[in-house]
């Protein structure tokens, strides 16, 4: 769809391991497991649909090829660009355009 996906920054690296995702307005947190990840976005596998434009935290551990910033846990500020069913048990594929992110020194 035009107009519907922003223009990637950066190299994607495959990447699946287990993300919290906290939506900053409602207070409410949603477990996801991401696909890919790079310095500008991740593209995640969600339990729950979130909306497009939604503002959320997402905490996870970055790649190696990713980790010149911070290593290990980090957390991001980003905002959801995209989402889409990804057909399995009501899971839900959410892309999102990370904004920040910092090292995450406690849970």
């Amino acid at each position: 769809m035009p107009g519907n996906r922003t223009e990637r920054r950066g190299q994607r690296v495959p990447w699946v391991r287990p993300a919290s995702v906290k939506l900053t307005k409602e207070q409410r947190r949603v477990l996801a497991t991401t696909r890919d990840v790079s310095e500008s976005g991740a593209y995640l596998v969600a339990e729950s649909r979130i909306e497009i434009g939604t503002e959320i935290d997402l905490i996870f551990v970055l790649p190696p090829e990713l980790a010149a910033k911070a290593q290990g846990w980090v957390r991001c500020q980003a905002r959801v660009v995209r989402v889409e069913e990804a057909g399995r048990r009501g899971e839900v594929g959410i892309a999102a355009e990370i904004k920040s992110f910092e090292p995450v020194t406690s849970f």
